[in-house]
């Protein structure tokens, strides 16, 4: 499976999520996850939802799978 291939899988599965948190779950490097999930991006396939803060208290862009109903 490639690394975009994982990162839409995890999306599809475990919902929105963080750049730093694909690359801890997924085993990938951060610069990886961020290449990939860009790629993915540029494609359409996925789209940010929202900000929230990374563990060292900046603010970074959570992601989801385009085109995903929200849940109420």
């Amino acid at each position: 499976m490639t690394g975009k291939e994982k990162i839409l899988n995890y999306l599809a599965n475990r919902g929105p999520a963080r750049d730093e948190d694909l690359a801890a779950d997924l085993g990938m490097s951060p610069s990886s996850a961020r290449t990939r999930r860009r790629e993915l991006e540029r494609d359409g396939l996925v789209v940010p939802v929202g900000r929230t803060l990374t563990k060292y208290g900046g603010e970074t862009w959570v992601w989801d799978i385009a085109g995903r109903k929200k849940s109420k």
